[in-house]
């Protein structure tokens, strides 16, 4: 990344001249890392190692939350096949996105708030903890916070239905702690433009990523054009029912077609589906999201062979990261690769439900 050499040359991650406000602004947490990685092992490819070893530590995250989820072994080897499978996991694990990353803090965030609510004990250790994992997803991306938000909801509401006082103290804690690991980059972002978080506008050299109109029809068709090219496939027949199916959608709801309010206008506009994956921005992962629309099928007829709770919770948190997500951001091609977060968040409930089926077919009067 160009700002990793302007630090190194200025022996400071202040701000510097650029014509390019995107190195300044954006969160900079993943590339803080590679950078420490270059100086202190003083290789190129451990930069390369970072990236690669997300994916494991995804892999890692599926097999830590047998202890929450109570998933057998091989439930949890499939589960770590979903993640190391997703074409975008692949293509990541050798490129500089920060995608993976985000991934990761997510998938943190769910295992401490599934561990609390399990527990139902909240000590000042667990509310530091959560607040470290969520100030790493925010300082890493702005994405993570539209991801950890449905989870940061569910976190509040439980820490306030058991005890209002001892609940308040823990969330300003835990916000305390998110804001803390935040304050270095956005104070930086203060000084330079007089925004936390980076001009707006255009023409104070901003990017306009927010959309401009939030109805019920726009929400819906950022929705599908985000799911869209993850349903594409190498056969252009069925490429052009998906497309002209979102497209009918779409003016079922009166939206036009890459309406300017809710398109990026520097993204290529979505006119048609294409199989591509070669290109991490637009790797789709069709058969993650076959899968996901299958799940609530799996979940009814696995509902006695699996903890039913927690598997509903984490898929309406995938559901409301993924409306969030289209509410707030301009429609952008490279969206294929943004939601890596949700499909990672996602497989370990996919996986119970996929292995209680199974087991449910097989063992019909078996119970977990």
């Amino acid at each position: 990344m160009p700002r990793q050499i302007f630090w190194m040359q200025q022996h400071s991650v202040e701000h510097f001249p650029t014509c390019n406000l995107r190195q300044l602004m954006m969160p900079p947490l993943a590339e803080f890392a590679g950078r420490e990685h270059d100086d202190t092992l003083a290789g190129r490819q451990m930069g390369e190692f970072r990236r690669m070893v997300f994916p494991d530590i995804n892999n890692g995250l599926c097999f830590i939350d047998r202890q929450e989820l109570k998933g057998a072994l091989n439930a949890q080897y499939f589960g770590a096949l979903l993640v190391i499978g997703m074409p975008i996991a692949l293509l990541q694990a050798s490129s500089a996105k920060n995608d993976l990353v985000v991934s990761f803090w997510v998938c943190v965030i769910l295992l401490r708030v599934l561990r609390e609510l399990n527990a139902r004990t909240y000590s000042a250790t667990d509310a530091i903890l959560l607040g470290i994992a969520f100030g790493a997803a925010m300082l890493t991306k702005g994405t993570g916070v539209l991801f950890a938000l449905p989870l940061a909801v569910i976190h509040s509401l439980a820490m306030i239905r058991n005890g209002k006082a001892p609940g308040l103290r823990s969330l300003i804690v835990t916000a305390a702690v998110a804001l803390t690991l935040n304050a270095g980059h956005l104070s930086r972002n203060m000084d330079l433009f007089g925004k936390p978080f980076g001009p707006d506008s255009l023409k104070d050299g901003g990017f306009e990523l927010q959309n401009e109109i939030h109805t019920p029809g726009a929400i819906a068709t950022n929705v599908l054009r985000n799911i869209a090219p993850h349903l594409s496939t190498p056969d252009a027949n069925i490429n052009k029912y998906i497309f002209d199916f979102t497209t009918w959608v779409q003016h079922f709801c009166g939206i036009e077609m890459n309406d300017p309010r809710i398109t990026w206008q520097y993204s290529p506009q979505f006119t048609g589906l294409n199989w591509v994956q070669s290109w991490e921005d637009q790797a789709a992962a069709q058969f993650h999201f076959s899968l996901l629309f299958l799940l609530p099928f799996a979940l009814f007829i696995a509902r006695r062979q699996i903890p039913i709770r927690p598997i509903v919770m984490i898929f309406l948190t995938c559901a409301a990261g993924g409306i969030i997500f289209s509410a707030a951001l301009k429609w952008q091609i490279w969206h294929v690769r943004l939601v890596a977060p949700l499909l990672c968040l996602a497989c370990p409930a996919a996986r119970h439900c996929v292995y209680g089926s199974i087991s449910r077919a097989h063992f019909p009067d078996s119970h977990q």
